[in-house]
This record gives structure tokens, sequence and C-alpha cells, in this order.
């Protein structure tokens, strides 16, 4: 998304996109909905509409299929893509990260701190994410309590 809005902003496109997200905002606030909820998106065609954002074109090549189709997001890394080495320290991390799913430590608002809440909702749960790498992915999601639930 990142990319594509990048693409964006140095186009007569620009100024839409801003309206369009400002719109959302306020149909989010004035019916108290996430700006991601399937209900809003029906409730916004009218105020878009309205806006006249429902009229303009964006050419071909623009469009994300389009412009983003040689990105890293959609066909991965370069097949000769190397990782860095691992510091001296990482099997002492892991293992710390490890230990901590196991502690009741309070929430410091790290990255590793909901990674580590949500490994420990998983163990709990019976999920092994030590032996099964897709157990990962819902880990570090933990404000989104129906994730984990819904794989339980």
């Amino acid at each position: 998304m990142t990319g594509w809005l990048r693409l964006m902003r140095g186009t007569v496109h620009w100024k839409a996109n801003e309206r369009f997200v400002r719109e959302v905002l306020a149909a989010s606030a004035d019916h108290d909905l996430p700006v991601d909820e399937g209900e809003l998106m029906l409730l916004l065609a009218g105020r878009l509409e309205a806006a006249g954002l429902d009229q303009r074109k964006i050419p071909r090549s623009l469009l994300p299929g389009t412009a983003l189709a040689s990105a890293r997001l959609t066909c991965g890394p370069a097949y000769d893509a190397t990782l860095p080495d691992p510091p001296p320290d990482a099997a002492g991390r892991v293992a710390g990260l490890w230990a901590a799913t196991e502690a009741g430590l309070p929430d410091d608002g790290t990255a590793e701190d909901a990674l580590r809440e949500g490994l420990h909702l998983l163990g709990g749960a019976g999920l092994d994410a030590r032996h099964d790498a897709a157990v990962l992915l819902p880990a570090a999601n933990r404000k989104q309590p129906s994730a984990v639930a819904s794989m339980v």
C-alpha cells in the first residue's frame, strides 16, 4: 500500500486520495465503525458519490495491479537474496524469548512484548508455535483476541 501511495503522490490523483481518506475517517466517526469494516464501506458509497470521488478514472499504469507488478510484495524477494548472519547472541535471545512466554511479564508495548504475549496465549490454547511456524502469524496480533480464538 505504501509503495502505491508513493507512486500516486506525484500525480493529479493525490488530492482525491486525501479527500477519500478524510471521507472514510469522517464516516468511521459518524457510524462508530472501524475503517476496515465492510459495513462502513457500504455506508460510504453515497458519501463518495456526493463528494464526486466516484467519477475520476485512474489510468491503468497507476492501478495497483499494474503499478506494483514488479514490487517485492507481489513477487517475493530476489531469488539470490541472502539473509544477514544472526548476531552472536541469537541463541540466547531466542531462549530468553521462549522463557519469557512462561512468565507473567507486564506489557511494555514493544514488538517483542507483543510477540511474547501472543506466544503465551497460543501456548495456553495448546498451539505449538515452536514446531509449527504457521502458528506464529497470529502471535504478533495479540490485540485481536478473535484471531487466536478462531484458531482454537
